[in-house]
C-alpha cells in the first residue's frame, strides 16, 4: 500500500517527482521521493508506483540476508589483515 504525499514537476518538464508513503509487508512505513521520467497517464505513474513498492519490499526482505554475509565477510577480511 501506498500513500501519494506530494507532488512536484522537475525544472526539465519532463520527470514528476512523487513523495511517497509506502506501508510494507510487516507495516514498517517508508517515505522515498519517485522521480518518474515522462509520464504518460495517471495509469503509468500508478503503475510505476507499485512496480517500486515490489522493489522496495524485496530490498526489506533481503536486508538481514546481505547483513550476514556482510558480517561474515567483514570477519574475513579482519582476520586475514590480523593474521598477517
Amino acid at each position: 500500500m501506498f500513500v501519494i504525499n506530494s507532488t512536484k514537476q522537475e525544472e526539465d518538464g519532463m520527470t514528476l517527482t512523487l513523495n511517497v508513503t509506502f506501508t510494507l509487508q510487516d507495516g514498517t512505513e517508508i517515505i522515498l521521493n519517485v522521480p518518474i521520467f515522462q509520464p504518460q497517464s495517471k495509469e503509468d505513474v500508478i503503475q510505476s508506483l507499485i512496480n517500486r513498492e515490489a522493489s522496495e519490499q524485496v530490498k526489506y526482505d533481503t536486508l538481514p540476508v546481505n547483513l550476514s554475509i556482510k558480517k561474515e565477510l567483514d570477519e574475513t577480511v579482519v582476520g586475514k589483515v590480523i593474521g598477517e
